[in-house]
């Protein structure tokens, strides 16, 4: 659990610095427009909905007349003691005036079909533009709390710097204490033995004064 949450940590820390040194900067709607562009999906439904198109002007076209043309040369060398080349050519025009609907049935299925290409086209960009909004949101919170992990950092260090310069601040204390209590201990010791002396020195003298003679 703390190795991973050690590793995610380090990956979001390390992120801003890959992006730093590729030189990636995009905005929202830079990023959008990239990849509508460059989506394989989008590009896929777009094709389709070309393709639908394509199909509502292919089934329009057999309201339209069409024309059929022919010609042909066939010879019968060999087969006759003059040979005789024959030429042969047709034209023809076709109209189709009614076919039970069946041609107006296959337009709206047609348009149908282009409806339903350009609805998935549609879905299809808005879920990619979801998928951008949200990485780039990811991103960005990412980003914020890569800087917030290093500021909790910094404050831990610096409060490990007082909490260290407390300790040695309480050491010295502790230390010139120390060194106070020896000193006033001393002090006293030396103050004790001046006054034994000088009580010494009262004694000897009042003792000189009481045998000294008349």
């Amino acid at each position: 659990m703390y190795k991973r949450l050690f590793l995610i940590i380090v990956f979001i820390l390390a992120a801003p610095l890959f992006c730093k040194a590729e030189g990636i900067s995009l905005t929202l709607d830079e990023a959008v427009t990239i990849a509508l562009r460059d989506n394989r999906a989008v590009l896929l439904k777009a094709e389709d909905v070309k393709k639908a198109k394509y199909g509502i002007s292919e089934a329009q076209a057999a309201l339209f007349p069409s024309l059929t043309a022919g010609a042909g040369w066939s010879d019968t060398r060999g087969l006759y003691d003059k040979d005789v080349g024959v030429y042969t050519a047709q034209a023809g025009v076709k109209q189709i005036l009614y076919a039970g609907g069946k041609v107006v049935n296959a337009i709206k299925v047609s348009e149908y079909s282009y409806e339903s290409a350009q609805a998935v086209l549609d879905q299809t960009k808005q879920d990619t533009v979801y998928m951008v909004t949200r990485s780039f949101y990811t991103l960005l919170l990412a980003q914020k709390a890569a800087e917030l992990i290093k500021q909790c950092l910094r404050i831990r260090r610096n409060m490990r710097r007082l909490s260290e310069r407390a300790i040695a601040g309480d050491r010295r204390r502790h230390q010139t204490r120390s060194i106070s209590n020896r000193l006033s201990a001393a002090c006293s010791r030396s103050m004790k033995r001046a006054c034994a002396r000088q009580k010494q020195r009262r004694r000897s003298c009042g003792i000189s004064c009481i045998w000294m003679p008349a």
